[in-house]
Protein backbone atom coordinates (compact mmCIF):
# COMPACT_ATOMS: atom_id res chain seq x y z
CA UNK A 1 0.00 0.00 0.00
CA UNK A 2 3.28 2.45 0.82
CA UNK A 3 4.50 1.78 -2.76
CA UNK A 4 1.13 2.27 -4.11
CA UNK A 5 1.06 5.61 -2.55
CA UNK A 6 4.26 6.50 -3.84
CA UNK A 7 3.31 5.68 -7.19
CA UNK A 8 -0.06 7.53 -7.24
CA UNK A 9 0.88 10.43 -5.17
CA UNK A 10 1.00 12.88 -8.54
CA UNK A 11 -2.86 11.82 -9.43
CA UNK A 12 -4.96 11.76 -6.44
CA UNK A 13 -6.78 8.02 -6.10
CA UNK A 14 -7.97 8.81 -2.79
CA UNK A 15 -10.11 12.15 -2.27
CA UNK A 16 -11.85 12.60 1.23
CA UNK A 17 -14.17 15.53 0.17
CA UNK A 18 -15.63 16.35 -3.12
CA UNK A 19 -18.79 17.12 -4.72
CA UNK A 20 -20.05 16.22 -8.89
CA UNK A 21 -22.64 17.66 -10.64
CA UNK A 22 -23.95 16.35 -13.85
CA UNK A 23 -26.00 17.24 -16.60
CA UNK A 24 -27.74 14.72 -18.96
CA UNK A 25 -28.92 15.84 -22.21
CA UNK A 26 -32.88 14.34 -23.41
CA UNK A 27 -33.70 10.96 -24.18
CA UNK A 28 -36.57 8.42 -24.68
CA UNK A 29 -37.45 6.15 -22.47
CA UNK A 30 -39.80 2.80 -22.57
CA UNK A 31 -40.90 1.79 -18.83
CA UNK A 32 -43.01 -1.45 -17.60
CA UNK A 33 -44.60 -2.09 -14.77
CA UNK A 34 -45.84 -5.33 -12.93
CA UNK A 35 -43.95 -7.44 -16.54
CA UNK A 36 -46.24 -4.90 -18.84
CA UNK A 37 -45.97 -1.90 -21.12
CA UNK A 38 -46.88 0.83 -19.55
CA UNK A 39 -45.42 4.26 -20.21
CA UNK A 40 -43.32 5.48 -23.50
CA UNK A 41 -41.98 9.12 -23.55
CA UNK A 42 -38.87 11.40 -22.82
CA UNK A 43 -36.46 11.81 -19.99
CA UNK A 44 -35.78 15.57 -19.77
CA UNK A 45 -33.71 17.84 -17.78
CA UNK A 46 -32.03 15.40 -15.70
CA UNK A 47 -30.16 17.20 -13.21
CA UNK A 48 -27.88 15.03 -10.50
CA UNK A 49 -25.64 16.10 -7.68
CA UNK A 50 -23.16 13.93 -5.77
CA UNK A 51 -21.32 14.84 -2.42
CA UNK A 52 -19.38 13.17 -0.90
CA UNK A 53 -17.32 13.99 2.97
CA UNK A 54 -14.60 12.04 4.68
CA UNK A 55 -14.81 12.35 8.68
CA UNK A 56 -11.60 12.14 10.69
CA UNK A 57 -10.56 8.19 11.33
CA UNK A 58 -8.92 6.15 14.32
CA UNK A 59 -5.20 4.42 13.71
CA UNK A 60 -4.19 2.01 15.87
CA UNK A 61 -1.11 -0.12 13.91
CA UNK A 62 -2.51 -1.98 11.36
CA UNK A 63 -6.55 -0.86 12.33
CA UNK A 64 -8.37 2.07 10.80
CA UNK A 65 -11.62 3.07 11.38
CA UNK A 66 -13.19 5.79 9.81
CA UNK A 67 -17.28 7.41 8.74
CA UNK A 68 -18.14 8.61 5.50
CA UNK A 69 -21.62 10.25 4.45
CA UNK A 70 -22.71 10.58 0.87
CA UNK A 71 -25.42 12.89 -0.46
CA UNK A 72 -26.87 11.79 -3.97
CA UNK A 73 -29.83 13.94 -5.35
CA UNK A 74 -31.35 13.14 -8.90
CA UNK A 75 -34.28 15.25 -10.60
CA UNK A 76 -35.62 14.41 -13.92
CA UNK A 77 -38.57 15.91 -15.37
CA UNK A 78 -41.00 13.15 -17.80
CA UNK A 79 -42.64 14.84 -20.60
CA UNK A 80 -44.77 13.71 -23.82
CA UNK A 81 -45.89 10.70 -21.85
CA UNK A 82 -48.20 7.87 -23.55
CA UNK A 83 -49.71 5.35 -21.91
CA UNK A 84 -49.25 1.78 -23.47
CA UNK A 85 -51.60 -0.08 -21.48
CA UNK A 86 -55.60 -0.13 -20.63
CA UNK A 87 -55.69 -1.03 -17.14
CA UNK A 88 -53.61 2.05 -16.05
CA UNK A 89 -54.65 5.43 -15.91
CA UNK A 90 -53.12 8.45 -18.37
CA UNK A 91 -50.06 9.53 -16.83
CA UNK A 92 -49.70 13.82 -16.57
CA UNK A 93 -48.41 15.17 -19.74
CA UNK A 94 -45.29 15.96 -17.46
CA UNK A 95 -44.16 15.47 -14.52
CA UNK A 96 -40.60 15.78 -12.27
CA UNK A 97 -39.21 12.54 -10.78
CA UNK A 98 -36.90 13.54 -7.52
CA UNK A 99 -34.94 10.93 -5.35
CA UNK A 100 -32.42 11.24 -2.31
CA UNK A 101 -30.09 8.86 -1.08
CA UNK A 102 -28.39 9.84 1.97
CA UNK A 103 -25.61 7.09 3.42
CA UNK A 104 -23.86 7.43 6.63
CA UNK A 105 -21.26 4.85 6.79
CA UNK A 106 -18.74 3.34 9.22
CA UNK A 107 -15.24 1.78 8.09
CA UNK A 108 -12.88 -0.05 9.02
CA UNK A 109 -9.52 -1.41 7.40
CA UNK A 110 -7.01 -3.79 8.42
CA UNK A 111 -3.91 -4.34 6.57
CA UNK A 112 -2.03 -8.01 7.45
CA UNK A 113 -0.02 -10.79 5.41
CA UNK A 114 -1.19 -13.72 3.81
CA UNK A 115 0.81 -16.42 2.10
CA UNK A 116 3.31 -13.82 1.78
CA UNK A 117 1.95 -10.94 0.85
CA UNK A 118 0.21 -7.97 1.86
CA UNK A 119 -3.51 -8.30 2.71
CA UNK A 120 -6.27 -5.66 3.42
CA UNK A 121 -9.52 -6.45 4.88
CA UNK A 122 -12.34 -3.78 4.87
CA UNK A 123 -15.79 -3.64 6.19
CA UNK A 124 -18.66 -1.16 6.00
CA UNK A 125 -22.09 -0.61 7.46
CA UNK A 126 -23.99 1.26 5.68
CA UNK A 127 -27.53 3.66 6.78
CA UNK A 128 -29.21 4.58 3.94
CA UNK A 129 -32.14 7.14 4.06
CA UNK A 130 -34.51 9.87 2.14
CA UNK A 131 -34.60 12.33 4.59
CA UNK A 132 -31.95 13.28 7.95
CA UNK A 133 -35.28 11.91 9.98
CA UNK A 134 -35.12 7.47 10.33
CA UNK A 135 -33.17 4.85 8.52
CA UNK A 136 -34.90 3.04 5.62
CA UNK A 137 -32.32 0.26 4.90
CA UNK A 138 -29.12 -1.15 6.60
CA UNK A 139 -26.06 -2.65 4.59
CA UNK A 140 -22.81 -4.46 4.93
CA UNK A 141 -20.45 -4.85 2.66
CA UNK A 142 -16.84 -6.47 3.27
CA UNK A 143 -13.90 -6.99 1.02
CA UNK A 144 -10.34 -8.91 1.32
CA UNK A 145 -7.74 -8.07 -0.97
CA UNK A 146 -4.23 -9.78 -1.49
CA UNK A 147 -1.63 -7.75 -3.25
CA UNK A 148 -0.21 -10.03 -5.80
CA UNK A 149 2.37 -7.65 -7.27
CA UNK A 150 3.61 -4.21 -6.71
CA UNK A 151 6.57 -2.75 -8.18
CA UNK A 152 7.22 0.59 -10.17
CA UNK A 153 5.86 -0.60 -13.17
CA UNK A 154 2.93 -2.65 -12.61
CA UNK A 155 0.76 -3.19 -9.05
CA UNK A 156 -1.95 -5.98 -9.28
CA UNK A 157 -4.68 -6.67 -6.23
CA UNK A 158 -7.57 -9.58 -6.26
CA UNK A 159 -9.85 -10.27 -3.71
CA UNK A 160 -14.10 -10.49 -2.92
CA UNK A 161 -16.61 -8.17 -2.05
CA UNK A 162 -19.23 -9.63 0.01
CA UNK A 163 -22.39 -8.11 0.31
CA UNK A 164 -25.00 -7.76 2.96
CA UNK A 165 -28.15 -6.96 0.99
CA UNK A 166 -31.65 -8.30 0.79
CA UNK A 167 -32.01 -6.41 -2.78
CA UNK A 168 -28.96 -7.87 -4.36
CA UNK A 169 -28.83 -10.99 -6.60
CA UNK A 170 -25.08 -11.64 -6.23
CA UNK A 171 -24.09 -11.48 -2.52
CA UNK A 172 -20.60 -12.14 -3.81
CA UNK A 173 -18.52 -10.57 -6.07
CA UNK A 174 -14.82 -10.61 -7.55
CA UNK A 175 -12.80 -7.67 -7.09
CA UNK A 176 -9.50 -7.60 -9.07
CA UNK A 177 -7.30 -4.18 -10.12
CA UNK A 178 -4.30 -3.73 -12.32
CA UNK A 179 -2.16 -0.80 -12.38
CA UNK A 180 0.22 -0.49 -15.28
CA UNK A 181 2.52 2.66 -16.24
CA UNK A 182 2.72 2.44 -20.36
CA UNK A 183 5.22 4.55 -22.60
CA UNK A 184 5.11 7.74 -22.92
CA UNK A 185 3.72 8.54 -19.34
CA UNK A 186 0.54 6.69 -20.00
CA UNK A 187 -1.35 4.99 -17.37
CA UNK A 188 -3.61 2.17 -17.34
CA UNK A 189 -6.07 1.96 -14.29
CA UNK A 190 -8.41 -0.67 -14.27
CA UNK A 191 -10.92 -1.67 -11.34
CA UNK A 192 -13.07 -4.71 -11.75
CA UNK A 193 -16.17 -3.88 -11.71
CA UNK A 194 -16.37 -0.11 -11.74
CA UNK A 195 -13.68 1.67 -13.96
CA UNK A 196 -11.26 1.98 -16.96
CA UNK A 197 -9.00 4.88 -17.72
CA UNK A 198 -6.43 5.32 -19.68
CA UNK A 199 -4.41 8.38 -17.86
CA UNK A 200 -1.80 11.31 -18.83
CA UNK A 201 -0.61 14.15 -17.36
CA UNK A 202 -1.69 17.05 -19.34
CA UNK A 203 0.28 20.46 -17.84
CA UNK A 204 -0.45 20.94 -14.57
CA UNK A 205 -3.42 17.84 -14.71
CA UNK A 206 -4.38 15.13 -16.06
CA UNK A 207 -6.35 13.66 -18.96
CA UNK A 208 -8.09 10.79 -19.12
CA UNK A 209 -10.80 8.66 -21.45
CA UNK A 210 -12.28 5.40 -20.10
CA UNK A 211 -15.93 3.87 -18.93
CA UNK A 212 -17.06 4.17 -15.39
CA UNK A 213 -19.80 2.33 -13.58
CA UNK A 214 -21.99 3.95 -10.88
CA UNK A 215 -25.50 3.84 -9.27
CA UNK A 216 -27.91 5.85 -8.09
CA UNK A 217 -30.34 4.48 -5.55
CA UNK A 218 -33.34 6.83 -4.29
CA UNK A 219 -36.48 5.95 -1.92
CA UNK A 220 -40.50 6.35 -2.85
CA UNK A 221 -43.67 5.96 -1.64
CA UNK A 222 -45.89 6.08 -4.74
CA UNK A 223 -49.10 7.77 -4.98
CA UNK A 224 -51.16 5.24 -7.07
CA UNK A 225 -53.41 2.83 -4.58
CA UNK A 226 -52.00 -0.07 -6.62
CA UNK A 227 -48.46 0.39 -4.95
CA UNK A 228 -48.66 0.31 -0.99
CA UNK A 229 -45.69 1.05 1.07
CA UNK A 230 -42.11 2.26 0.86
CA UNK A 231 -40.02 1.36 -2.32
CA UNK A 232 -36.17 1.06 -3.49
CA UNK A 233 -35.33 2.72 -6.89
CA UNK A 234 -31.88 1.49 -8.14
CA UNK A 235 -30.56 3.19 -11.45
CA UNK A 236 -27.21 1.70 -12.79
CA UNK A 237 -25.17 4.02 -15.21
CA UNK A 238 -22.25 3.23 -17.53
CA UNK A 239 -20.51 6.65 -18.30
CA UNK A 240 -17.64 6.78 -20.87
CA UNK A 241 -15.91 9.51 -21.95
CA UNK A 242 -12.89 12.23 -21.41
CA UNK A 243 -12.05 13.59 -18.41
CA UNK A 244 -10.07 16.95 -17.74
CA UNK A 245 -8.71 17.86 -14.09
CA UNK A 246 -6.86 20.46 -12.76
CA UNK A 247 -5.66 21.43 -9.47
CA UNK A 248 -6.92 25.42 -9.64
CA UNK A 249 -4.95 25.39 -6.21
CA UNK A 250 -2.98 23.69 -3.34
CA UNK A 251 -5.69 20.67 -2.12
CA UNK A 252 -8.68 22.27 -4.56
CA UNK A 253 -8.65 19.52 -7.97
CA UNK A 254 -11.34 20.88 -10.15
CA UNK A 255 -12.76 18.44 -13.07
CA UNK A 256 -14.87 18.54 -16.13
CA UNK A 257 -15.44 14.72 -17.79
CA UNK A 258 -17.84 14.56 -20.63
CA UNK A 259 -19.42 12.05 -23.00
CA UNK A 260 -21.89 9.31 -23.01
CA UNK A 261 -23.80 7.70 -20.46
CA UNK A 262 -25.78 4.05 -20.82
CA UNK A 263 -28.47 3.61 -18.33
CA UNK A 264 -28.00 -0.11 -17.82
CA UNK A 265 -31.04 -1.24 -15.80
CA UNK A 266 -33.33 0.78 -13.98
CA UNK A 267 -35.87 -0.96 -11.53
CA UNK A 268 -38.33 -0.13 -8.87
CA UNK A 269 -38.35 -2.90 -5.80
CA UNK A 270 -40.43 -3.19 -2.51
CA UNK A 271 -38.28 -2.04 0.09
CA UNK A 272 -35.84 -4.68 1.24
CA UNK A 273 -37.18 -6.76 -1.46
CA UNK A 274 -35.07 -8.62 -3.94
CA UNK A 275 -33.75 -6.91 -7.18
CA UNK A 276 -35.43 -10.15 -9.07
CA UNK A 277 -38.93 -8.97 -8.00
CA UNK A 278 -38.78 -5.42 -9.00
CA UNK A 279 -42.03 -3.59 -9.86
CA UNK A 280 -41.08 -1.63 -12.42
CA UNK A 281 -37.94 -1.19 -14.74
CA UNK A 282 -37.44 0.92 -17.62
CA UNK A 283 -34.87 1.36 -20.72
CA UNK A 284 -33.62 4.63 -22.34
CA UNK A 285 -31.64 5.58 -24.99
CA UNK A 286 -27.80 6.41 -24.85
CA UNK A 287 -27.09 10.13 -24.45
CA UNK A 288 -24.94 12.87 -23.31
CA UNK A 289 -23.98 13.90 -20.44
CA UNK A 290 -21.51 16.42 -18.86
CA UNK A 291 -20.03 16.61 -15.27
CA UNK A 292 -18.57 19.24 -13.09
CA UNK A 293 -16.38 18.30 -9.76
CA UNK A 294 -14.58 19.85 -6.83
CA UNK A 295 -12.23 17.91 -4.30
CA UNK A 296 -10.59 18.99 -1.63
CA UNK A 297 -7.41 16.57 -1.30
CA UNK A 298 -5.12 17.47 1.65
CA UNK A 299 -1.09 17.34 0.24
CA UNK A 300 -1.79 18.03 -3.37
CA UNK A 301 0.27 20.45 -4.63
CA UNK A 302 -0.49 23.05 -7.94
CA UNK A 303 2.84 22.14 -9.35
CA UNK A 304 3.40 23.68 -12.87
CA UNK A 305 4.15 20.79 -14.63
CA UNK A 306 3.92 16.93 -13.82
Amino acid sequence: MNLAARINKVYPTVRPYSIQIDRVSDRVYNANFLKQKIEKGEIAETFRARSFVTFPSFKKRKFVLYGTFTHVYQKESLRNTESLSPTYPQFRDRRDVETHDLTLSINTVYKDSLFGKTAVFTSALMLNSRNFKSVEKLRGLFTATLVLKANQRTIITAGLIALIDPTANLPFTPLFTYWHRLPKQWQLDFVLPSRLYLRHPLHAGWFSVGTELSTVHGFKTPDQSILKGDYEISNILLQSGVNLEYPVRDGLLLGFRTGVECMLAYRMVKLNGKSSDYVSNAKADPTAFASLSLAYVPGLKRNKKR
